[in-house]
């Protein structure tokens, strides 16, 4: 980069093409929160924070970006079913659709990283080996602290589906957990009708489960942000005793098969119940005589970034 173009661009941030391998610079004053990001960062953490990014796919200038109402898109694919005509139900905050068509839809993906705990979250993995020499052990790694993020969008020949779209209820909806749970909650009741009735030949593959927002012609913009990506080399490094893991975990085990079966069984139930908040929905709705009472789970910080 030329010393004129140091003055306009940002050096840290580059818009790439995917395929072609071409790539631009972006103008400084199109990038905003980076600074504030950097200036905030912290090393040897408990856990990484997560950055969170914004963008969108499918919003035009009758459907502008941010301006619809937050909601979840669901499709499947039949299984060798056709309709006999196209159908269109559509309800206050809902609308189901039995179509023959092509289906687009799209993804954020974060080159390098692995899936985290939770739905939506993402980690940028440090890889390291550990050398042993007589008594000494050393970990050897090399810090991953770039980020690459590619928004993906196809389009599926002709098919044969089921598509929901789903308006959420209002409220403060910015993660993408959060949203993809209530909207798995919302659709619930009408997947297992639909499911009953016809079976999986109906509800077959799925094609998409997408979060986003509705407008009043229930035009679907796609939301790629909400999700996060943590860098694990922000973490402190840790050493556990091996010698002292494993023996806590046999006297657990034996502790655990020395139990009735029934019990066991209650275990395996709970242990489940434990790990489903941070496995895959981060939401629930529970209701009850006196109403409906949400709860929702979360862990770590939050550091928030545009560009």
């Amino acid at each position: 980069m030329r010393d004129d173009d140091a003055a306009v661009y940002d050096p840290r941030v580059r818009l790439g093409k995917v395929g072609s391998g071409e790539s631009r610079p972006v103008p400084k004053d199109a990038v905003h929160g980076l600074d504030s990001f950097a200036d905030s960062w912290e090393s040897d953490v408990e856990l990484p924070y997560e950055l969170v990014f914004s963008g969108w796919q499918m919003s035009d200038d009758t459907h502008p970006a941010g301006e619809g109402q937050t909601g979840y898109r669901l499709v499947h694919k039949t299984i060798r079913t056709v309709p006999s005509i196209a159908l269109d139900l559509t309800f206050p905050n809902i609308q189901i659709r039995f179509h023959n068509g092509p289906i687009t839809w799209g993804e954020p993906r974060f080159q390098g990283a692995l899936s985290g705990r939770r739905a939506g979250n993402y980690m940028l993995p440090e890889w390291g080996s550990v050398r042993v020499s007589g008594t000494r052990r050393e970990y050897n790694f090399t810090p991953n602290l770039n980020v690459n993020i590619t928004a993906h969008q196809d389009t599926t020949p002709d098919a044969n589906y089921v598509e929901i779209l789903y308006r959420l209820p209002d409220g403060d909806w910015t993660h993408f957990a959060d949203m993809l749970g209530a909207g798995r909650a919302g659709v619930a009741s009408v997947t297992a009708m639909l499911g009953f009735m016809y079976g999986e030949r109906l509800i077959g593959p799925l094609i998409t489960e997408e979060v986003g927002e509705v407008f009043e012609d229930w035009h679907w913009n796609r939301l790629l942000g909400g999700r996060s990506v943590s860098i694990e080399s922000q973490a402190r490094a840790e050493v556990i005793d091996a010698n002292q893991l494993g023996q806590r975990l046999k006297t657990a085990m034996i502790t655990h098969i020395d139990k009735a079966p029934d019990e066991r069984n209650r275990i395996r139930v709970a242990a489940q119940w434990y790990w489903k908040p941070t496995a895959n929905l981060t939401w629930c709705s529970v209701t009850s005589a006196t109403g409906s009472v949400s709860r929702r789970w979360s862990s770590g910080k939050t550091r928030t970034s545009s560009l």
